[in-house]
């Protein structure tokens, strides 16, 4: 195995870098984030939309109880639509959603 010389390199940090190291990393690991953000974008298809769209009607207006595994995601939009804030998604609702529709195929 051949042995390479490595040369000593002296780098000096400015003490603002050396006190927020935690954040200057986040940056550095998030620089074109952006980018990657963009190409990995999906949106949902038109049978969610429908899906989402059928249970949270019967459940609004018709005062049906949806499917049990997608019960609590459709009584939040339902509380944000019956509330008149702009109807959203929780995190792991998006999920769930997907999760129903794929085993109903």
């Amino acid at each position: 195995m051949e042995k390479t010389k490595i040369r000593k390199l002296e780098v000096t940090i400015p003490r603002w870098v050396a006190e927020h190291w935690c954040v200057v990393c986040y940056l550095i690991i998030n620089w074109r984030i952006s980018d990657l953000v963009k190409q990995i974008q999906v949106k949902p298809g038109k049978e969610f939309y429908d899906v989402t769209a059928k249970y949270l009607y019967d459940y609004a207006v018709n005062d049906k109880m949806p499917p049990s595994e997608i019960a609590p995601t459709i009584m939040n939009l339902a509380e944000d639509f019956m509330s008149g804030n702009p109807v959203k998604f929780r995190p792991g609702d998006y999920i769930v959603m997907q999760n129903f529709i794929r085993k109903r195929k």
